[in-house]
């Protein structure tokens, strides 16, 4: 959905779904808030956002972790120029 969503220029339809998730299904909407979470930000829903962000630090560990694996990767793929320029 929110792929689609960001295709059409639609973001504020993630926004609103994730609202009734968090109403709905509470566990849920944890469960796929990294999915929603460039959208809460960029519709200035913060507090909603912070209260799925977990732990700041932990986020950004995980991330640079997926960097250098990324990176890594990218060493041996056939399409490592490709793979780069995604990370």
């Amino acid at each position: 959905m929110v792929s689609i969503n960001d295709h059409l220029g639609e973001s504020e339809a993630t926004v609103e779904l994730f609202k009734k998730l968090e109403v709905g299904q509470p566990d849920f909407a944890a469960s796929v808030y990294d999915l929603a979470d460039e959208p809460l930000v960029s519709a200035q829903e913060y507090d909603l956002a912070k209260r799925y962000l977990g732990d700041p630090i932990a986020r950004l560990e995980s991330a640079k972790r997926n960097f250098e694996e990324g990176m890594e990767y990218s060493k041996t793929s056939r399409s490592g120029d490709a793979s780069r320029k995604a990370y």
